[in-house]
């Protein structure tokens, strides 16, 4: 289900199912850097009030991954680098020619002190309504998270998006080590040009438990403010490392 907004306020919403997967054909060069060749193909079917729509979602993307990171305990450091290109084939029901990068940066600042950087752009030189990537609460391939927004706030076609965190550790109980990550999310997108005219930004804390035998977040639970339109929101995620 995806929600349409007009200045914070709920307008109307569509359903998109998607039936099928993909297929990743990846090549490892210098350590741990990829380049990746991946095929999508999904069944679709839109429901818009009265509009129905069914289809074939066919479209491959190129990706070039650099992973200069490395962790340390919980202790990240380094640079990741994604960028990528996604296009349609000829069967497919839906247009799309996407270009992005998207990167992730860890500095150690202090002790067992982590800045985080995360920093996302893409230009849709064509996508099908419906389609479109959306920026909103929760971080996707496209974009970085607005945790004070609504799940899929914006259709947002062309967008820069980036996260700063800082992530400071704060105790240890039965093995997993709880960190205190307070944190602010910048967006400026657009939906039908070049142009980035919106801004928009939120901030709050976020509340991290690694397993010190996995050196992974078994969860986070955090808080999110956006000003633009004096809203709270609460969301957590699990079993993710970023």
């Amino acid at each position: 289900k995806f929600t349409n907004y007009d200045e914070g306020n709920k307008i109307n919403h569509y359903y998109r199912d998607q039936r099928g997967g993909m297929v990743n054909l990846k090549y490892q060069f210098h350590g741990e850097h990829y380049a990746m060749l991946k095929y999508f193909h999904y069944d679709y079917k839109i429901e818009d009030n009265l509009f129905l729509n069914e289809g074939k979602n066919q479209y491959f993307q190129l990706f070039l991954e650099l992973d200069w990171l490395h962790y340390q305990h919980f202790v990240g450091k380094g640079l990741f680098v994604g960028i990528y290109y996604e296009k349609d084939l000829f069967e497919s029901d839906v247009e799309r020619s996407i270009f992005g990068i998207k990167s992730m940066l860890f500095v150690n600042t202090y002790a067992k002190h982590n800045l985080y950087i995360a920093f996302n752009y893409n230009h849709s030189f064509e996508i099908s309504n419906y389609f479109e990537p959306r920026l909103g609460q929760d971080p996707t391939f496209y974009n970085a998270p607005l945790r004070g927004y609504e799940e899929d706030h914006f259709s947002a076609t062309n967008s820069l998006s980036s996260s700063f965190e800082y992530r400071v550790p704060l105790f240890e109980l039965y093995g997993i080590t709880f960190i205190g990550t307070p944190f602010i999310d910048l967006a400026f997108h657009s939906k039908d040009n070049w142009n980035l005219t919106n801004f928009e930004y939120s901030f709050g804390f976020a509340l991290r438990a690694y397993f010190r035998a996995v050196l992974i977040p078994a969860l986070q639970l955090y808080l999110g403010y956006g000003p633009k339109y004096e809203n709270f929101n609460f969301g957590f995620m699990i079993g993710t490392r970023m």
